[in-house]
């Protein structure tokens, strides 16, 4: 978007513009615009020019257009119902800095979501050293609260658009998925170290005295700490 006048060197050949009246043509190479509104796709197609064909912009998938025959440099652009014909394609300039930006963004908010998921695992396994969390509970207020608000400060930062400044962006909820598999395998592999070192180091009680004195296995000499 721009109030003034404008040049474009190296948009998109496909690329829809609105010259305050509606989708009213294409930009093909470096060309001047004035008081012109790129709706980067987003619009409705079929609508008249002049009846806010651009008005809703598409902000989650920039650059979006329908090709006959699918996508390419020659691109026969579908528009309005013709999009829902058999052989048409949906298309997408991946080298537009925008979508370059925000895949850019997206992928960092999909990297914070995975390390979050993470400490859950990390933040469980260091509540004991030796019992199972099984045996110890979740009776701990405040690492109860330290879950719940990594969790929410997460979300957060992906979906309150003021903290998107930090370079973020929303994410489905698909995106935080990825990191469950290894927060699992954290969990299971300590779960599992405690028990074999439960089960190596036997216990041995004084009859005289009834102290009973453990005597550390392989395991909990070398992963205990």
């Amino acid at each position: 978007r721009n109030s003034g006048g404008f040049v474009l060197d190296d948009w998109p050949p496909a690329m829809q513009f609105n010259n305050n009246a509606g989708c009213t043509g294409r930009l093909n190479g470096k060309r001047s615009y004035h008081r012109a509104t790129f709706c980067n796709g987003g619009y409705h197609g079929g609508k008249p020019a002049g009846d806010n064909a651009c008005a809703v912009l598409d902000n989650a998938t920039q650059n979006l257009f329908y090709c006959h025959g699918g996508c390419g440099l020659h691109c026969n652009e579908a528009f309005g119902e013709a999009r829902d014909g058999p052989d048409v394609q949906q298309c997408q300039n991946v080298a537009s800095r925008l979508v370059q930006t925000n895949a850019n963004q997206h992928a960092q908010a999909a990297y914070w979501v995975s390390i979050v998921v993470v400490q859950w695992a990390d933040l469980l396994i260091c509540k004991t050293r030796w019992l199972s969390i099984r045996q110890q509970g979740l009776r701990n207020s405040v690492l109860n609260f330290g879950l719940f608000f990594e969790t929410l400060l997460a979300a957060w930062l992906c979906y309150f658009t003021p903290f998107q400044v930090l370079g973020t962006r929303s994410l489905r909820f698909t995106h935080w998925m990825p990191g469950i598999p290894w927060s699992m395998m954290i969990f299971m592999y300590d779960e599992t170290r405690k028990y074999m070192m439960r089960a190596t180091s036997p216990e041995v009680t004084n009859v005289a005295t009834g102290q009973v004195t453990r005597i550390p296995g392989w395991i909990e000499r070398f992963t205990y700490y």
